[in-house]
């Protein structure tokens, strides 16, 4: 089975919060496996946004001509050796008049030039001093008059920036900010209208919302929180929401389902915004408000007389509540299938304890293969991307210690171990499948050959499945 859902990784949330806006029913442009990041703009130079996607399933970016009218897409591939892509960006870096394409992976972050007819380059590395891209944008940081890239890696908890030099080619990599626990979303705009980028960021573990002012030249200050109290900042976007003239920001965190809007008073008086999904609630004037509507307070100015803040609150929905099915009690080492119910409306988030996901069939159907005897667990937290509200439920797996091993197994042995170049399988069994999963439980060789080459694997700990006719698990093996 495919997913059909395209996740943005760093939610760009333009419209008014506080407007409703009907869509047409949902259209499929392409079939993908483990869907992740999509953007969108004019590939092709033929005035029509066209579709750039990544899939974490196939290890592959791609982009979507559209025919005409956004109701027919063609698909073309850009690169198939990118894992994991975290996001994708379309922009001019090269100054030749087309839409390049930016892209953000586990260990570099990297850009394919297009020819301006949609064919693409072979990769070209901007940087690798990163560990886990989620979120790249682009902005002429240092007012040279072209583009530079600024990224959110998450591991190493920094935000940078690298130097375009005009042409695509970059100078160096600077770190704007460290200590930004588990970066997630980086958007570069001009917070204070001086006229040059500054940099806004969201920190994940931090639970927060920052900003670093750019003092010209992409020499960049001290951090600044505009907002915390935020349990798992994933996301920012910056917009005039009341039109005077300044970028207000909004945010969105996963573990309390919150977002939120920062009015920027550089041009005008402070308002206050806060939207939070149904179950939270925001706390202003002294109290705690659980519905949405307008709310004022009066204050004393400096002045004399009063100043009237004026608090808007808005509420959105998060998904019904759910269970997650599949096998509660199974054998270490065996691989099992969980699902969570099919949603055109949100997505899910997948976590495990005590294994590994070796697949996913479909964004709400994933298979784990359990670790050793024990306890695991398996969560599923649905989201919906366009508020960040969210649900989510686990379900506790118990995995005995009782699984067919080599060592009491009639069905079949496997020398010699440790293996070299072939490992060879003894069996009187001659409908016996073999896989081979590595230490994180992905699949690397499925055979029915009792001699079978494993000169290709890497050094390491593998596991040998022994499979029936059906696939059925009746044996295994570490080696």
């Amino acid at each position: 089975m495919k997913t059909f859902l395209i996740i943005v990784c760093c939610l760009l949330f333009i419209q008014s919060t506080f407007s409703q806006t009907s869509f047409q029913p949902q259209q499929i442009i392409y079939p993908l496996g483990a869907a992740y990041a999509i953007h969108s703009a004019d590939i092709d130079g033929d005035g029509l946004a066209d579709i750039i996607s990544s899939s974490t399933g196939s290890d592959n970016v791609s982009w979507y001509r559209n025919n005409g009218g956004g109701t027919s897409f063609t698909e073309f591939e850009i690169s198939n050796d990118d894992y994991v892509v975290w996001v994708v960006y379309a922009v001019d870096l090269d100054s030749d008049g087309d839409n390049d394409i930016i892209v953000g992976t586990y260990d570099d972050v990297r850009w394919y030039e297009n020819d301006g007819l949609g064919y693409f380059s072979y990769r070209k590395i901007i940087t690798n001093n990163v560990d886990v891209v989620k979120s790249v944008h682009a902005g002429d940081l240092d007012g040279d008059g072209d583009l530079d890239v600024v990224y959110a890696s998450m591991f190493d908890s920094k935000v940078g920036f690298s130097r375009n030099r005009g042409d695509g080619t970059f100078d160096y990599t600077t770190t704007i900010v460290t200590g930004a626990a588990d970066a997630r979303c980086v958007y570069a705009v001009d917070i204070d209208n001086d006229s040059i980028l500054d940099v806004v960021y969201s920190s994940y573990s931090d639970n927060n919302v920052s900003w670093n002012k750019n003092l010209g030249d992409a020499v960049f200050g001290g951090r600044q929180v505009i907002g915390d109290n935020l349990n798992g900042a994933i996301w920012n976007y910056a917009a005039d929401l009341d039109n005077d003239g300044d970028k207000d920001i909004l945010s969105g965190s996963t573990d309390d389902s919150k977002k939120a809007i920062y009015k920027n008073n550089f041009n005008s008086s402070i308002d206050y915004f806060e939207v939070f999904c149904v179950g939270d609630s925001a706390y202003i004037l002294g109290q705690w408000v659980h519905d949405p509507g307008h709310f004022y307070d009066s204050l004393n100015t400096i002045y004399g007389g009063d100043s009237i803040e004026n608090y808007y609150v808005a509420v959105f929905f998060p998904p019904n509540t759910f269970n997650i099915v599949g096998n509660p009690s199974v054998v270490e080492y065996e691989i099992h299938t969980y699902s969570a119910p099919v949603s055109l409306t949100h997505t899910y988030e997948w976590e495990v304890q005590n294994g590994n996901i070796v697949e996913y069939f479909a964004n709400n159907s994933i298979a784990i293969h359990w670790g050793a005897w024990g306890s695991g667990r398996v969560k599923a937290t649905a989201i919906i991307p366009e508020t960040g509200c969210a649900s989510s439920d686990s379900l506790m797996v118990s995995i005995s210690g009782v699984g067919i091993s080599e060592p009491t197994s009639k069905i079949a042995r496997a020398l010699p171990n440790p293996a070299d170049s072939y490992l060879f399988i003894n069996t009187p069994d001659i409908n016996l499948n073999v896989e081979i999963l590595n230490n994180s439980g992905k699949s690397t060789i499925l055979s029915k050959d009792r001699k079978i080459d494993v000169s290709e694997l890497k050094d390491g700990i593998y596991y040998v499945l022994y499979k029936d006719e059906v696939g059925k698990t009746v044996g295994q093996k570490t080696f």
